[in-house]
């Protein structure tokens, strides 16, 4: 069945049709909080902060008011405001959310705006319980490493980078970073060779996976997942190696 061409909505009749569901919707907090997915979207963050402290007035839940919390540092940090952020997402941490989603996130925004702030100590303290709660997830990592690199620890803040990497290589901050820091220090560059190296060729190969398949690959393309599909001989040993051991 040819359904026609898809048509693209305009903003404004997107966010008419979500206003008036604030009308008549039976649960008007799950309104709210698709009008303020549709703000953030479209980088409106100030109207997705209204609809959120809408939202928290409305909830009582700890759980909910903790997801709220969070969504509302978020969209504070979009505006560029990482003192205002943290002490949304400390409100929600007092709440001891069940999520380890949640858990997790408000640990690794916490390091971020820490980081952000110049507190690097405080904020390597939130983005080890961050990497800790969800080891797979790169962004713990990548926080970590700008914590360590901020106190002057680049050995250690390389090595957090290279697993950002292998956590996932969609990604390429944790790699300019590491570049960065290694072609600033000498001592690191011979140590690191091998990693830098694999490090490239896993962003270099994501990077060019989601161009080719762009319509099909969902984002957090990890660095195995590319590598073992990887037919290089030789190079393609010492990847297998280097992910199983680090070495």
């Amino acid at each position: 069945m040819n359904l026609g061409p898809l048509t693209e909505v305009p903003e404004t009749e997107t966010e008419r049709v979500l206003r008036d569901r604030l009308t008549t919707s039976e649960n008007p907090s799950a309104a709210l909080w698709d009008l303020a997915r549709f703000y953030n979207h479209s980088g409106r963050s100030e109207r997705a902060i209204e609809c959120l402290r809408d939202i928290l007035a409305r909830t009582a839940d700890p759980e909910a008011r903790a997801e709220c919390l969070l969504a509302l540092g978020q969209a504070t940090e979009r505006l560029q405001d990482p003192a205002g952020a943290l002490e949304l997402y400390k409100q929600a941490l007092v709440l001891e959310p069940s999520s380890q989603r949640v858990w997790y996130l408000l640990h690794n925004n916490l390091g971020s705006c820490l980081n952000a702030l110049g507190r690097f100590a405080d904020g390597e303290r939130y983005g080890r319980r961050a990497v800790q709660i969800e080891p797979g997830r790169p962004h713990g990592h990548l926080n970590l490493g700008i914590s360590l690199h901020g106190q002057g620890r680049c050995r250690e803040a390389v090595r957090a980078w290279i697993r950002a990497v292998q956590a996932d290589a969609g990604d390429g901050r944790a790699l300019k970073l590491m570049e960065r820091v290694i072609a600033e220090h000498e001592d690191l560059a011979e140590e690191f060779a091998n990693d830098l190296h694999c490090c490239r060729l896993a962003v270099d190969y994501a990077e060019r996976e989601v161009n080719r398949s762009a319509p099909r690959v969902r984002g957090g393309l990890r660095a195995r997942w590319f590598l073992f599909r990887l037919r290089w001989g030789r190079r393609m040993t010492r990847l297998r190696r280097w992910l199983r051991t680090g070495q």
